[in-house]
């Protein structure tokens, strides 16, 4: 039994893709290559409750969208890059929720902002 428990979509109706040049994240899943609780897609979590949870919510909301960059494993890499970038943050917040100390991420050095001479905003 699948760790991720959703609606089996295929049973009340055969979804219909209609991407021309690629492929949605739907037609991945049911061909077995999207499974994220293979070790090849892990990512940084809290808990493995609230990674199940999370999973069964990226593949329900994303089911039926073209994923946009082929070949499939350049799509992979840039899904756990963009995961292995916001989840750390999450994970930190999740635990401060649950009492436990939050510790925000350090900045080397704080940003200042002002305006340049032409009205743009500047980073120094």
């Amino acid at each position: 039994m699948p760790i991720i428990e959703h609606p089996d979509y295929d049973s009340v109706y055969e979804p219909e893709f209609h991407s021309v040049n690629t492929l949605a994240l739907g037609q991945l899943y049911r061909d077995g290559w999207f499974d994220l609780t293979d070790p090849s897609w892990d990512f940084p979590k809290f808990n493995n409750e609230q990674h199940e949870r999370l999973c069964g919510k990226i593949l329900d909301h994303y089911y039926m969208r073209e994923i946009g960059v082929l070949p499939l494993a350049q799509w992979k890499r840039e899904f756990l890059r963009k995961l292995n970038e916001i989840m750390p943050k999450w994970v930190e917040r999740k635990r401060g929720l649950c009492g436990e100390r939050y510790r925000p991420p350090v900045r080397a050095h704080p940003r200042r902002h002002h305006l340049g001479a032409f009205g743009e905003v500047e980073v120094v």
